[in-house]
Formats: C-alpha cells, structure tokens, sequence
C-alpha cells in the first residue's frame, strides 16, 4: 500500500509542519510596525504620514541554496540493467534534481539547486581515495557554486565490496568477509565530512541511511553465482552491514552535534515493503523512475526539516 507523502509530512510518520514562515512574517511585519500600514511603511507616534510620503522598500530575493549531493550510482541516477545485455539507464530526472524542485516549490521564496556527484560502483573507500578525485572534484564543484550544504547516502556497495569469486570458492559469506566494517565505514565517513566542512565551506552535512536492496536476482549478471543458497548467505550479510552503517550515521550525528544532521531513515522500510514497483525487477539495486520519485519526496522532507 502507497501512501503519497509531500514536503511537510510522510509515509505514516507524523513531520509535523510548523507555520514558522508565516510566523516570521506577522513578526517581521509587527517588528517593523507593519499594522496600521498597510503599504508596508511605518509611522511613528504623534506623526501625520499619509499616502504617497514613503516609498515602498524592495526586498532582494533571498540567495538561491545549493545543494551537494555525494554517493553512488542511486544519487547518480542509474535505473540499472534491464537484462544482461542493455546497458543501465539514468532517471529523467535523478533524485538531487528532483529534490531541488521540490524544495523550491515549499513556498519560502529560495531557490534551490543540486549539485549532483553520485558515482556508479563508488563506496567510502572510493570517496577517501585522493587517486580516484571523486571527493576533490566534488569540492571544486561545491566551491564553485557556493555550497553550504552537502547530503550524503552511502553504503550500498560497501556492503558487499569484497564479494568476489574467491568468496564463492572459500564459501565464507559472512558481513565480515564481503562487507566494509562498520568502524572503517564510520572513519571513512568522518573523513569525507571533515574534508567537505574544512575545505568546501560546507556548513552543514545531511547523512541519509541506505535503501533497501537485494541480492538474489543479481546473480543473473554473473552464471558464476547462480546458487541461491549462494544468495541467501550473500543477502543476510548485506543487509547485516547495512544495518550497521545506519547506526554508524547516527552515531555520527551525535559526534558532530548540530553541523551533522540526520538525514532520511525511511527509505529502508518502505523500499523494502514497494520493492516490486520502486526497484528495478531485475537487480533489486536501483530504483525505477517511480522509485526515484518516491526517494526524491522523501530526500527532500528529511533535508527541508534538518535544514
């Protein structure tokens, strides 16, 4: 069952939506004695203003906000393969793009835009790398366009980084022997924050948890693990990892206090239980377009409440 969410609430979770832009403006206009003057103006006590005295004062239109989005091929965009043999598409548009419009259409009068770093196949590890440049290029990329802000979700692929066929011949499927651990995770993600806080200008960074994913029908890209018990083993341990990089992120949020903010923590649940429309039937990886909305509404409710 879908239960379509907007900027203000979501899927059966109470977001309640404070009024704080309409509160900011009675005050505004009470503190610029704005009652009684209906043009705007103020007059003071004892004075005779009358129409025409005072001209009306333009406002400048608050900054536009950008927006730093780094992770993986979801961030990215990447619908996946449909078969073995069709290369994975993009989304029209990618989630970043799409929260971005959604954040402008709240009504507070910014405009938001996405910077979008997503990297297929990348992992934290790929992100601390200074050879691979992803998290350089993604600081001349914030650099550039003044961003204060940075969402960050990853982990799907560092939860099987190291699955490979040595792992089929040794039959060791555990989270330790595929996964990146929990601990390198959460260094590997301090590193990445530290470097975007210290160097970017990033004022506040967005920790989103992974979505779900499977891995049982992945197994078609490759005849060498075809074995479903393979899978099985393959898909505990994955979601094992990934239950621990969602605490590493709150942990996290705690060290940093208010520069590291909780991101989206539904996706997991709600991915898991839409899965077969929301996810690619067939790598149970990537999102559909559908899922990439539903993902998208979801981003930018967790990024408008932590902001």
């Amino acid at each position: 069952m879908r239960t379509r969410r907007f900027l203000g609430w979501n899927h059966g979770a109470a977001f309640a939506a404070v009024p704080v832009l309409a509160l900011a403006a009675v005050l505004a206009l009470v503190g610029c004695g704005g009652a009684g003057a209906p043009d705007g103006s103020s007059a003071s006590a004892g004075s005779s203003a009358t129409a025409g005295d005072s001209a009306p004062v333009a406002t400048e239109p608050p900054a536009p906000v950008a927006i730093l989005f780094i992770g993986d091929s979801i961030t990215h965009g990447s619908l996946g393969q449909k078969d073995a043999d069709t290369p994975p598409g993009l989304a029209d548009p990618a989630a970043p793009a799409q929260v971005a419009a959604l954040l402008t259409e709240q009504g507070d009068s910014r405009t938001y835009t996405a910077i979008n770093r997503g990297a297929d196949g990348s992992t934290t590890m790929s992100w601390t790398d200074e050879a691979q440049g992803l998290l350089a290029g993604a600081i001349d990329a914030a650099k550039a366009e003044g961003a204060t802000v940075a969402h960050i979700m990853l982990g799907a692929n560092d939860a099987r980084k190291y699955f490979s066929g040595a792992t089929v011949e040794s039959g060791d499927y555990s989270a330790a022997a595929v996964a990146i651990p929990k601990e390198e995770y959460k260094n590997n993600m301090r590193a990445i924050i530290d470097r975007l806080r210290n160097d970017a200008g990033i004022e506040t960074v967005i920790l989103s948890n992974t979505i779900y994913r499977e891995i049982a029908p992945e197994v078609r890209l490759d005849p060498t693990y075809t074995s479903e018990d393979q899978a099985a083993a393959l898909q505990a341990s994955v979601l094992e990892a990934m239950r621990g990089y969602d605490e590493a992120v709150s942990e996290l949020v705690a060290e940093y206090g208010g520069a590291v903010r909780q991101g989206d923590t539904q996706a997991f649940a709600l991915f898991e239980q839409n899965k077969g429309a929301w996810l690619n039937p067939f790598d149970m990886v990537h999102p559909t377009e559908e899922g990439y909305r539903e993902l998208a509404a979801l981003w930018a409710a967790a990024i408008q409440g932590a902001m």
